[in-house]
This record gives structure tokens, sequence and C-alpha cells, in this order.
């Protein structure tokens, strides 16, 4: 290994994918909060109505290594519980996001659909639109609002769905930048 090398395997010039984790057990209730009840045996998660909408609150902010201006994909892990219901769940995110500095647009809401596979406590993954990373930079800010809307005729599962954590895949070419505090 070349002395000062940290991360060699990223050889130049082909960006890598990493996971902004977030994990929903440590998201903030809103007025009308999902239910953190047991998911299977003596684990518990926040499980979201089939008849309503209910939401939780969390931010994320980008990494230091993350390739400027490349799109972010959000995603959910999610799983039926003990349900082998195979109905969509509709889940959507709301976000407004922010350099530092500068002021937190207008939110911006996606939704998206996924059918339930039909298996009991399956952890499932659902896309959203990727976001573009235009004009964003290191430690830019994510406010989100994450909903279950259970009361849109698209949402067809009948059970509670459990949220288990929400992320962004983004692309790496380093690890990390070379100022702390970039502007």
């Amino acid at each position: 290994m070349t002395e000062g090398v940290l991360w060699p395997e990223l050889n130049g010039d082909v960006p890598r994918w990493q996971d902004l984790r977030v994990s929903l057990s440590s998201g903030r209730p809103s007025t009308n909060p999902p239910t953190f009840g047991t998911f299977r045996n003596g684990l518990e998660m926040w499980s979201f109505s089939a008849s309503q909408v209910q939401n939780l609150y969390f931010e994320a902010q980008m990494p230091h290594g993350w390739v400027l201006g490349s799109e972010i994909r959000p995603h959910i892990h999610w799983s039926p519980g003990n349900s082998t219901n195979t109905g969509a769940v509709m889940w959507e995110l709301e976000y407004s996001w922010a350099n530092v500095n500068d002021p937190f647009p207008a939110s911006t809401i996606i939704n998206s659909t996924q059918a339930a596979a039909g298996v009991a406590y399956q952890q499932q993954l659902m896309p959203w639109t990727p976001i573009s990373g235009t004009g964003k930079r290191e430690s830019s800010v994510f406010v989100c609002n994450l909903s279950r809307v259970g009361n849109n005729a698209a949402d067809t599962f009948t059970g509670v769905a459990f949220g288990i954590s929400v992320d962004f895949h983004y692309q790496v070419l380093t690890g990390g930048s070379i100022e702390e505090f970039p502007a």
C-alpha cells in the first residue's frame, strides 16, 4: 500500500456506492405517529396503519466523501410483519435539502408503492425516485417526513407495515473532503 493512500480500491475514476443510513427507531413522532410495538418476539419497530396517514420526522447529513452533484437514491426497508397479504403499501417521503449557510427550500414530496411479497417477516426494499444533487455540497442536510399513506386507494395492504430504516444511496470517489468545513 502506498503511504498516505487510504482508499486504494477506489482507483481514481470509478465511483462506488455507499449508504447514508437513518434508523427509524430514532425518528421523532409527529401529531399522528405510527405505533412503536412488537414486530417479532421481543423486537419492536414502528408499525404504520393501513387506514390512515402516519408519519415520522428525521434528518440526514450528506457525507464529505460524496461525489458532489451526483444523484441521491432514497429508499425504505420495511416488512409486512406476520402478514402474508400481497397488497401494496404506499410510502411517501417529504424532504427539504439545503447546503450549509443556505435557506431550506420548500419541501418536495415523492411517493411510491410496493406490493408485499406475501412472505411473513420478509424484509423489503422500496426505492423512491432519485433526487438530483446539482448544486449541493458536503454536509448539506435533508430534513424529512416519512409517511405511510394508508388511506390512499393505491395502498391496498390491509395489515400494518413495519418501517425498518430509510437510506440514501450515494456515490463516492474518496474517503472524504480535504476541507473540514467545505463552503
